[in-house]
């Protein structure tokens, strides 16, 4: 797949990629804020820059909002994050439960069992 880096300006890089598969312009910021654009493999390269300069102030603004979980975080449009700061059964896995209109999320307990994973939530669903 060709690819090409470009500045909007100082601060926002954007990669654009070629690929047989596009028959459109497809525009994407990744988690860590990487722009890329997605053009068909006939389109020029600048085709692609002029589609993210016009949509410049979509990105920035994508760009600043923060992607830290909180209590009460809308996800999508019928569902909420619960945070249980004290779980009943901490011997358990960190555990998340849909109930109604929230997503239910308990820490992970330490185990000293396996010193050598990495502590990050593991997630996994409970009926």
């Amino acid at each position: 797949m060709a690819f090409k880096q470009f500045a909007l300006d100082a601060s926002t890089p954007v990669t654009i990629y070629k690929r047989k598969a596009s028959r459109s312009l497809r525009l994407s910021i990744a988690a860590d804020g990487k722009v890329r654009v997605s053009i068909p493999t006939w389109a020029p390269y600048r085709a692609g820059l002029e589609f993210a300069r016009s949509r410049q102030g979509w990105i920035e603004g994508q760009r600043a909002t923060s992607q830290i979980l909180a209590d009460g975080q809308a996800i999508g449009k019928a569902h909420h994050l619960k945070f249980m700061a004290d779980a009943p059964n901490l011997n358990q896995l960190a555990a998340l439960r849909a109930m109604k209109s929230s997503l239910l999320i308990r820490p992970l307990s330490v185990q000293a069992a396996r010193p050598f994973k990495p502590l990050l939530p593991r997630l996994q669903f409970v009926p």
